[in-house]
């Protein structure tokens, strides 16, 4: 939903590192791309990307907006 790329694109604001790569990463997969085509676009193995990716995930599953955002129907509008 919309509102769940908002909140990833917020958390990613607010990311570094290696999170920050992940989250982009996710992003990407989610627009249809492969970890092959994520790793290519980046220059580093697929494995990298894969890492990210976890350690992204990580982060995400530790977040309460994330979660809000994940657990929200997707013709729901957000809390204002």
């Amino acid at each position: 939903s919309e509102d769940l790329f908002c909140t990833l694109d917020k958390i990613h604001t607010e990311s570094s590192g290696v999170v920050r790569l992940g989250i982009e990463a996710l992003i990407l997969k989610a627009k249809g791309m492969s970890g092959q085509e994520i790793a290519a676009l980046y220059g580093v193995k697929p494995n990298h990307v894969g890492a990210w990716i976890s350690r992204a995930a990580k982060r995400l599953r530790g977040n309460a907006d994330f979660q809000r955002a994940c657990s929200r129907p997707a013709d729901s509008p957000a809390p204002r």
